[in-house]
């Protein structure tokens, strides 16, 4: 069985990260917001593709065509900016695990839209946007409890959910 590596985010690396996250303006754009950490991650491939980063889909955002999510869609509002901003200058070099799942919980508040409906599990009055690979349907996911299903209601067994881009979101008639 092979060992999976585990990588520490360089110190360096980090240090600069939250420099450039400092510097940004109070209203930075979600674009520019989400041009900064992608820069970031696709810098230093071989520390997002290693753990803890993998396990959070890190290295996956590397290959993220951020010109096609809905990003102008999403509900992260400048309040998240703030907070995003405090939390990452908080953030010690060694604590790589809750770095890399504080990162990756950015990116899809970033990219992912909300949807007015309810989750048949926690009655949640929102759910999130995918795309299913395999079924190619709009699929839905509960950030509370982590309910999925499609958009037809059937269960999401065993099938990859991609990030609904934004032309798809207009075809479905989720956003104009």
């Amino acid at each position: 069985m092979k060992k999976t590596q585990t990588h520490r985010i360089p110190t360096a690396l980090w240090t600069e990260f939250q420099a450039s996250v400092i510097a940004l303006d109070d209203n930075p754009g979600r674009r520019e917001l989400l041009a900064l950490i992608l820069e970031w991650i696709r810098k230093s491939p071989k520390i997002f593709d290693a753990e803890p980063f993998a396990s959070y889909g890190l290295g996956n955002f590397a290959k993220l065509h951020e010109d096609e999510m809905p990003v102008e869609h999403s509900a992260f509002v400048m309040d998240d900016v703030k907070h995003f901003k405090e939390t990452v200058s908080r953030y010690d070099a060694r604590k790589s695990d809750s770095i890399a799942r504080f990162i990756r919980d950015t990116l899809e508040d970033l990219i992912t839209i909300e949807v007015d409906r309810q989750c048949p599990n926690c009655r949640s009055d929102f759910m999130l946007a995918f795309t299913g690979r395999q079924k190619m349907s709009l699929a839905f996911v509960c950030k509370i409890c982590g309910h999925s299903h499609y958009s037809d209601g059937s269960p999401i067994v065993a099938d990859t959910l991609d990030y609904a881009s934004t032309e798809y979101l207009r075809q479905a008639g989720l956003i104009q």
